[in-house]
């Protein structure tokens, strides 16, 4: 499945990320993370939401934080993956 959002393209199928047209290599655990995070777009991801969605990837909370912080630098700006009020983060679609 092809999902773009703005200027990101994520291809779920071929495990695939582009940003304004440009490939973006990802870890495994990025990609899990961002692909929670697109499926989701405009709805708030809990850290327990990652952990659970992305058990073989994540096993701690402080984990989630790292792999985010990661995305955004990778992504660049302008920054796309959000701070919930709650908690968690978003992605605005």
């Amino acid at each position: 499945m092809l999902v773009r959002i703005g200027d990101l393209d994520l291809d779920t199928a071929r495990k695939r990320v582009r940003r304004g047209g440009v490939m973006l290599y990802l870890a495994a655990a990025e990609f899990a993370v961002l692909e929670l995070l697109v499926v989701r777009a405009g709805q708030a991801v809990s850290h327990a939401e990652f952990v659970e969605c992305c058990w073989d990837e994540l096993s701690e909370s402080a984990e989630v934080d790292a792999v985010i912080a990661q995305l955004r630098r990778k992504l660049g700006p302008p920054i796309i993956i959000g701070t919930a009020p709650a908690g968690g983060y978003i992605i605005e679609g």
